[in-house]
């Protein structure tokens, strides 16, 4: 049976239309802004955290060794965030082809 279910949907395939995204009608430049907006947030709290990671290495240095290391294990994190942000659109497009 499963036999036939492949040679089925083989036979049926050229007749099943796969279109590529396209954006409903008008929406085109204000999805692009939505995009920018949240990326220029996400780039500020990368930046933004960034920052409270070196905070928290420079607190923790005298007697707080632990703060010190939650503030450089953050930093790798931080930067991992940023360059999915970065590369979201061509991860996207490599992704789902359009």
């Amino acid at each position: 049976m499963n036999g036939s279910l492949v040679s089925m949907a083989h036979f049926l395939s050229p007749l099943v239309p796969n279109p590529g995204p396209i954006a409903p009608p008008g929406t085109d430049v204000l999805i692009g802004n939505w995009i920018g907006y949240f990326k220029r947030a996400a780039l500020v709290a990368g930046t933004i955290g960034l920052i409270v990671c070196g905070i928290m290495m420079m607190v923790g240095r005298r007697g707080r060794s632990a703060l010190a290391s939650e503030g450089a294990a953050g930093i790798p994190w931080v930067i991992a965030g940023l360059i999915l942000v970065s590369l979201t659109s061509t991860i996207v497009s490599t992704v789902i082809p359009g």
